[in-house]
């Protein structure tokens, strides 16, 4: 029986609030006040946290890669204040229309990651609030849990309208983490969702 092994992170919206005019800032950096203590109960676990984010607003020329790295590195030092440990963080620079492989739904985030930290792709959950998000879930064929920060719940409803099926919505990552903490088994967890 596999178990849980990673856990991937939507950026925005899941670990800190989303804005419709992009994240541009170190100030506009807004981490949710449950994630610390939900990160370090990951980290207890012994699993391996990654974030995987779009950041299309690089290639639109509304910051630059070092703007960039610096709200990552204020998302993540806000997200480990509890001694939890982010284990590495992927980003998609690229525009819809550059039909790159690593912008989500595509899997070039997640599988860079399970390539070079070495573990299946199949042994990982996926946390996220979008519709790519989802989709790059079922295209991984790895369970998923749709929160309901951010664009979470228009998500839900975008999904059930557009593809006629009915998603579960979490709360939050908080959430998400009490459930896969009494569910770590995938095969337990596939069934549940």
């Amino acid at each position: 029986m596999k178990k849980l092994e990673a856990i991937f992170l939507d950026r925005d919206g899941v670990l800190n609030k989303d804005s419709d005019d992009y994240i541009r800032s170190v100030e506009d950096v807004n981490v949710y006040p449950f994630v610390s203590k939900t990160l370090k109960k990951l980290t207890d676990m012994g699993l391996k946290i990654f974030i995987t984010s779009n950041q299309s607003a690089i290639s639109r020329g509304y910051f630059t890669e070092e703007v960039n790295g610096k709200i990552f590195e204020k998302v993540i030092s806000d997200s480990e204040k509890d001694n939890g440990k982010i284990t590495d963080f992927y980003y998609c620079p690229h525009l819809p229309t550059d039909n790159c492989n690593c912008r989500k739904p595509k899997p070039g985030m997640f599988l860079r990651a399970a390539k070079e930290y070495k573990f299946d792709i199949k042994n990982s959950v996926y946390v996220g609030d979008s519709v790519c998000d989802w989709q790059a879930a079922k295209n991984l064929g790895i369970p998923f849990y749709l929160v309901e920060t951010g664009y979470g719940l228009e998500t839900a409803e975008m999904i059930r309208k557009e593809k006629n099926i009915e998603v579960k919505t979490w709360k939050n990552l908080k959430i998400v983490v009490e459930d896969i903490l009494h569910h770590r088994d995938i095969k337990t967890q596939r069934k549940k969702l």
